[in-house]
Formats: structure tokens, C-alpha cells, sequence
């Protein structure tokens, strides 16, 4: 897109204190590579709680991506520049998704014999522990 521009093209992203979080620097050593016209801005989670009232009304069904929340706000920061932005989220399921749904078809098989109680235990087994930092 910027080798057809005339002009540097717009480029947003979204930064945050929390560096396991923070994909800022990498996007703005793109946007030097691209020599597009990086625009940045950094939430603090009190911006993100914010947001958490208005994700019901603002889209068509429910989901549980973290991104939701980042997305809003780098498209709110984005309109005060343009009309039409291209977004890069979406981008792994494009191109195979990730390999948890792979796998996962073959735990339901292996375990789907399971009684009910049994697998219940399991999940809630794996969903009291600690996700991996």
C-alpha cells in the first residue's frame, strides 16, 4: 500500500504498560521499514475498563477476544485521520488458524467416551490452572 501511495499512509497501533502485552515497538519498527506514518497510542487499564460497558452494543455477537477492547480503540483513534482503514486482525485464522484446533479435535475424540462427570472434572481441573506467562 505505501509503494502505491504518494504519500506516507496512516498506520495505528496500540500500546501498553504491560510488556507481555506490548506489540507498539515491533509496529513502529514496521512503520519506519514502511515509511508510513506511524500513530501510536498507549492505554492504561482504567482506558480499557472504559470500553467494558459499551462492548454489548457494539458488536453483532458475543466472542471473547481480547482484542475487542484495543480494537475499539485504535478505530477511534484512526477516524480522527481517516474514512477507510485495513485492519490486520484476523490474520491467523486466514492463513489455518492456530494449532489448539487441530489438536482439539483429537482430545474430543480420545476423551469423548468419557462419562459426563468425568470430563467435568477434567475441564475443571484444566481451567484451575495458571495460564502460562
Amino acid at each position: 500500500m505505501q509503494q502505491q501511495s504518494g504519500r506516507a499512509v496512516q498506520a495505528f497501533s496500540i500500546g501498553f504498560a504491560d510488556t507481555g502485552y506490548d506489540e507498539d515497538v515491533d509496529a513502529r519498527a514496521v512503520a519506519k521499514y514502511l515509511g508510513t506514518d506511524h500513530n501510536e497510542l498507549y492505554l492504561s487499564e482504567a482506558d480499557a475498563l472504559d470500553v467494558v460497558p459499551m462492548l454489548g452494543g457494539m458488536y453483532d455477537e458475543l466472542f471473547a477476544n481480547s482484542s475487542q477492547i484495543p480494537t475499539y480503540l485504535v478505530s477511534k483513534m484512526a477516524r480522527g485521520k481517516v474514512t477507510v482503514a485495513l485492519i490486520g486482525d484476523g490474520g491467523d485464522e486466514i492463513f489455518g488458524g492456530y494449532n489448539r484446533y487441530l489438536w482439539a479435535d483429537r482430545v474430543i475424540r480420545t476423551i469423548g467416551w468419557l462419562p459426563g462427570p468425568v470430563k467435568s472434572a477434567l475441564a475443571a481441573l484444566l481451567t484451575a490452572l495458571p495460564p502460562r506467562q
